[in-house]
């Protein structure tokens, strides 16, 4: 005679008991997860898309024309590339207004110290006199250097600028 799989011992075993509870929920767990992967739900269409009007597409006319074709020939990283005579606009965009330089600042006089307590005086054409030491702006200019009988100026471009004080002013 053979003997049972399973004996009245073993269903009295606590921890076979729950071993096989567990097996139940696993192959439930097992079961709905096949279940939810396998069914196919009905999917909502999608938006229509919004239509762009072909207005948008089109390009204003560029005044003049571009050459894109020898633009695009011509080498980005070569060593002789030099910045174009008139700079590239956008379509629309306002043309460029040379700006003027402000008038240069007459020096009345100067005074020298040996301590670095410099200074000159400046007036800017219509304007009242002013007292300026180094480092300090008239107008668009910043004082650079006060020298005897002369100053240093550095306009808005970086451009350095030498007044005389013992030249007229015309």
């Amino acid at each position: 005679m053979s003997t049972p799989f399973i004996t009245r011992e073993m269903l009295r075993d606590r921890t076979l008991k729950v071993a096989a509870l567990l097996c139940g929920v696993a192959l439930t767990v097992l079961v709905v997860a096949v279940v939810g992967a396998v069914r196919v739900e009905a999917v909502a269409a999608a938006p229509t898309p919004v239509m762009i009007p072909d207005s948008a597409l089109r390009f204003m006319a560029v005044e003049g024309g571009v050459d894109l074709a020898g633009a695009v020939a011509l080498d980005l990283f070569a060593d002789d590339r030099q910045a174009p005579l008139k700079r590239y606009k956008l379509p629309g965009e306002a043309d460029d207004v040379p700006r003027v330089p402000a008038p240069p600042p007459v020096v009345l006089g100067t005074a020298i110290a040996d301590d670095g307590g410099s200074f000159a005086i400046c007036q800017l054409p219509g304007g009242a006199s002013t007292v300026v030491r180094l480092g300090a702006r008239i107008g668009e200019y910043l004082v650079v250097a006060i020298e005897r009988g002369r100053v240093t100026f550095r306009n808005a471009d970086g451009e350095r600028l030498s007044v005389d004080a013992t030249k007229p002013v015309p």
